[in-house]
């Protein structure tokens, strides 16, 4: 018996379902609001619609603008008009330490291997040609061989085998000094060493900064088929390999380079010729009395015969190092065999390249012993590679190198010639400065070989030389953030200063700088820059104490003392001088020693060796403003100055230089006016 259908669907059953009708859902009807939007929102939403359709930023507005340093001076106008264009300005600087950069397009293991795709993508130069055996066979060396041996063969006149033996002992010491003087170039060995210098100076350097427009004028001046003299003011041991690094980076040739022979070290002097280095006595004479002919006629005949090759050649205008970071007096000695090989037309003509370092803090270190009159500590293996390792666990920051516009020396020589270098002399009497014309610098350079009557002309056209490179390059000198600092601290904040109101200070300065056309090697702002240079100079330079108030009230009343009726002026006039106090007081102190104590001639060396002892105990006893006024640098310049006014002579005898007072009747009244003048501006 069944069961009804609907009984048996609720017991489970598998009969169909009934259905159900779902119910619609009934919509809400909302109503309209209005939104209202935020007076900021609505602004950034303009901004990014204004955006989308033109950018608001440009790529100038993120350029720094600088200004092209190092352009050639208008007594050249040839060479002022060569390789300038209007849009080298905005080429910028680089940092050659960065090579991914250059290398951001290119393939992947090019990207991941950076330094050494790029070293090996750097063409060679195989082509460096030993000169030294036509060095030996030029007839100014035969010359200067004869000439030696003249002497002793006269003793030895009638024996014919003794003459033999001592001319083969001359020409064997010929082939011995050309051997320990000449460099050997190797162009591998350059690319490995630019190599090695991209991993190695990143580990202590943060950049290395070149102007991309100096550079390409270099370039262009190096593909005109003469040689290249590239001129460097001397700061630190290792200008020797940048320049040779920097001019790799460019494809450029390098120069050979001289080189001291204190540098002439076991194992690292290998490494410099093959770098291009070649050695030269610091003092060219080494018998008392007697100049040595055969080794100038060498180095005079090494360097033209790479000249006339067409070869580069690189040497610092200053000789050594500046103790001071200010340039030095140039040395016109190699520097003359440049300017005859072009006056007896061995070379076509030459680009001078003046340039210029500036380090953020010298590699080196401080040079205190030998501003304070002690000898200078010869280089050594072991110290070498001490200084190596040392550089290691600090860090110096950055470096930058301005090459100023290659000018022609032809162009040079032909200005000299129709308008002659006329330094001045001191006047006759007190008073107002006469100009006198007809003085010569016969101290200033000697050439190598002097073999015709035109010796004076030469040497004052080298001497011109030598001033305009010198002051060309210290003209494109980019100050850095340290700089700033420390020469703020020195003269405008001796006594210490508000970090607030220094930064103004350093904004300021380079405002002035600017105004100059004058670039400065940092950017940013200068809060910045002032915490940068304290953490790089560390504590023992720099330290902040909490005295600025005794100090306002100082300055305060320094200023009042200035009867002048501006204050921008007398704080102008309060900086000045305190820009030159120290150098003013150098040369007061040289003049009161020389007219105490100069009443007959003696050696020079200890006459500034004297000279030192009396300014320093001038600064222990507290007679002096400025403690930097007993540093030797300053005081041998100051010395030097009174012999170019003729005030005082210096000459040579037995290899040994001798310092007098000038024989002229009123030079000794004449020293006095200008003791007493700089007495009353320092005090």
């Amino acid at each position: 018996m069944s069961m009804p259908s609907t009984k048996m669907r609720m017991l489970g059953g598998n009969g169909p379902q009934p259905q159900f009708k779902k119910a619609q859902p009934q919509r809400r009807l909302l109503r309209k609001r209005t939104t209202q939007v935020d007076l900021d929102k609505q602004i950034d939403i303009q901004t990014i619609c204004a955006f989308k359709m033109a950018p608001s930023f440009q790529p100038d507005h993120f350029m720094t603008k600088r200004p092209l340093m190092g352009a050639c001076c208008a007594c050249m106008p040839l060479s002022k008009s060569d390789f300038v264009r209007p849009e080298l300005r905005e080429l910028g600087m680089r940092n050659i330490l960065d090579v991914r950069t250059e290398m951001a397009n290119s393939g992947y293991m090019s990207r991941w291997f950076a330094d050494e795709a790029y070293a090996l993508r750097r063409p060679l130069f195989y082509t460096y040609p030993d000169v030294s055996m036509s060095v030996l066979r030029s007839p100014r060396v035969l010359n200067a061989i004869e000439q030696t041996a003249s002497q002793e063969i006269q003793i030895l006149q009638g024996d014919e085998a003794a003459m033999q033996r001592h001319l083969s002992v001359i020409q064997k010491h010929c082939i011995y000094t050309i051997n320990k003087m000449k460099a050997s170039v190797s162009s591998v060995f350059i690319k490995i060493t630019a190599w090695f210098l991209t991993k190695f100076l990143s580990k202590f350097l943060r950049s290395v900064q070149v102007c991309r427009a100096q550079m390409l004028m270099v370039k262009q001046a190096s593909e005109k088929g003469v040689p290249m003299i590239y001129l460097p003011l001397h700061r630190s041991h290792l200008d020797y390999i940048l320049v040779t690094y920097i001019l790799w980076h460019y494809d450029i040739r390098a120069p050979y380079v001289a080189a001291g022979d204190n540098m002439d070290i076991p194992f690292f002097n290998v490494l410099m010729r093959w770098l291009g280095g070649f050695f030269i006595r610091r003092r060219l004479d080494t018998k008392a009395g007697q100049k040595d002919f055969l080794y100038r006629a060498i180095l005079h005949e090494y360097m033209t015969k790479l000249l006339s090759n067409g070869e580069g050649l690189e040497f610092f205008i200053e000789g050594g190092r500046t103790r001071t970071g200010k340039a030095v007096i140039p040395k016109g000695g190699l520097l003359s065999v440049v300017v005859e090989a072009c006056n007896e037309e061995e070379i076509s003509d030459a680009y001078i390249v003046p340039i210029t370092f500036s380090y953020e803090k010298i590699i080196d270190g401080n040079y205190s012993r030998e501003q304070m009159g002690q000898g200078k500590v010869k280089e050594t293996f072991f110290g070498a590679v001490n200084a190596i390792f040392r550089v290691f666990f600090n860090s110096y920051g950055s470096v930058r190198i301005d090459f100023a516009q290659p000018f022609s020396l032809k162009e040079f020589l032909l200005q000299a010639k129709s308008n002659p270098y006329q330094p001045l002399t001191a006047p006759t009497t007190p008073g107002r400065l006469q100009l006198d014309y007809g003085t010569s610098y016969p101290n200033f350079s000697q050439t190598l070989l002097s073999t015709n009557g035109d010796a004076e002309k030469t040497r004052m056209m080298v001497k011109a030389l030598a001033d305009h490179t010198v002051y060309t390059s210290d003209h494109s000198t980019a100050p850095m953030a340290t700089h700033l600092v420390a020469f703020l601290l020195l003269t405008k904040y001796r006594q210490g200063v508000y970090t607030r109101e220094l930064s103004k200070a350093i904004q300021w300065l380079v405002r002035e700088l600017q105004a100059l056309q004058r670039d400065v090697g940092f950017c940013g702002r200068s809060e910045d820059v002032l915490l940068y240079v304290q953490t790089l100079l560390g504590d023992r330079l720099i330290t902040k104490k909490w005295s600025g108030l005794k100090l306002f009230k100082h300055q305060i009343e320094t200023f009042s003392q200035v009867n002048v009726n501006s204050q921008d002026i007398r704080e102008r006039l309060h900086f000045l001088a305190s820009v030159i106090g120290p150098f003013l007081e150098s040369y007061q102190t040289a003049a009161k020693f020389t007219l105490q104590e100069l009443i007959a001639e003696q050696p020079e060396e200890e006459f500034m060796s004297s000279l030192g002892q009396f300014a320093r105990k001038r600064v222990e006893d507290g007679l002096t403003l400025f403690s930097e006024s007993c540093a030797m640098m300053t005081l041998k310049s100051a010395m030097k100055s009174f012999q170019d006014l003729e005030l005082v002579y210096c000459y040579n005898n037995a290899n040994l230089t001798m310092i007098g007072m000038s024989m002229q009747m009123d030079s000794k009244n004449t020293l006095e006016h200008y003791s007493t003048l700089l007495e009353s501006a320092v005090s």
